[in-house]
């Protein structure tokens, strides 16, 4: 479900990351020739997951050019027991985003 290369970028702010930091990051993933985005962004991103504001926008906006941001937390990484569990939560967000059009946490 996830594609052979893809970037990865982390973030341990002490705030959520926010819209323009994340429109930066997608504009690296397509210079790199990427389809899919990982932020491990400790705080979370800006905005309202069910009004697609702020960051979550950028992710949507991204979606519509072919381009998947998934986002983790710093709870998300707490919560892993194994490498399968990453694997498994990064599906699930994958799926999210399909199913909700943006960004989608939780």
């Amino acid at each position: 479900m996830l594609p052979g290369i893809f970037l990865v970028e982390c973030k341990n702010w002490s705030q959520p990351v926010d819209s323009t930091t994340l429109g930066y990051f997608v504009n690296v993933v397509v210079d790199r020739g990427c389809s899919l985005g990982i932020l491990a962004a400790a705080n979370g991103i800006t905005g309202h997951q069910e009004h697609r504001s702020r960051a979550y926008a950028i992710g949507a906006a991204a979606l519509v050019r072919g381009i998947r941001i998934l986002v983790i937390t710093r709870d998300d990484l707490l919560g892993l027991g194994n490498p399968n569990d990453l694997v498994s939560l990064l599906h699930k967000r994958n799926l999210s985003l399909t199913a909700h059009g943006s960004i989608h946490l939780g």
